[in-house]
């Protein structure tokens, strides 16, 4: 049975790394099983009930119904079209339990990860997991630097930076909204 799982795992996963080259339509499976897809409009309604969880303090601000969350997928969507941003759902044991992406912005050669795990599924390695396959999805668009913007009180946050290989380079005041006020956040930088 043992062997079996593991032949299904790795059959899987290099149909879908062989099939989907291109970062826009890549589907991964980490070595965990976590999988990472494209944002989906259905996506809205797990999003939605994730951050609603008041542990979400350092989250900037949230959307205020399902609705709104549809809103917010569709846009990510047409950014992503634009090359400004690569939003994926993250899916253990079939089960939507976060958010991750890279955003483009500013110099196309920086991008920055951002990421997001459902309260029941913290310290199980997702976050983690989820940041290590970012960065080889950066890589395939030509980000050669990744950044990681933490709320400096959350340490949970700055653990997976550190984990990944990311060092502090500096604090920016007023860079992360927070309800209605602006507040600090910690540079975690990786040159790719």
């Amino acid at each position: 049975l043992i062997l079996h799982n593991i032949r299904v795992v790795l059959n899987r996963y290099f149909l879908l790394t062989s099939v989907h080259r291109n970062c826009l339509k890549y589907v991964g499976v980490l070595p965990n099983m976590i999988t990472l897809r494209p944002y989906r409009i259905t996506d809205a309604e797990p999003f939605y009930h994730i951050m609603q969880s008041k542990k979400f303090l350092y989250w900037g601000v949230g959307p205020k119904s399902v609705a709104e969350e549809r809103k917010i997928i569709r846009k990510l969507q047409r950014n992503r079209k634009k090359k400004l941003e690569y939003c994926y759902t993250i899916v253990y044991k079939k089960k939507i339990v976060g958010g991750c992406g890279i955003k483009t912005y500013g110099p196309p050669h920086i991008g920055e990860l951002g990421y997001f795990v459902d309260e029941h599924y913290w310290n199980k390695g997702i976050a983690t997991a989820a940041v290590k396959e970012l960065e080889k999805l950066a890589k395939k668009i030509g980000v050669k630097r990744a950044e990681i913007r933490v709320v400096p009180k959350n340490k949970a946050s700055a653990k997976v930076a550190k984990k990944c290989g990311y060092e502090k380079e500096g604090r920016l005041q007023a860079a992360i909204q927070l309800g209605k006020k602006y507040v600090a956040a910690d540079v975690y930088g990786k040159v790719l």
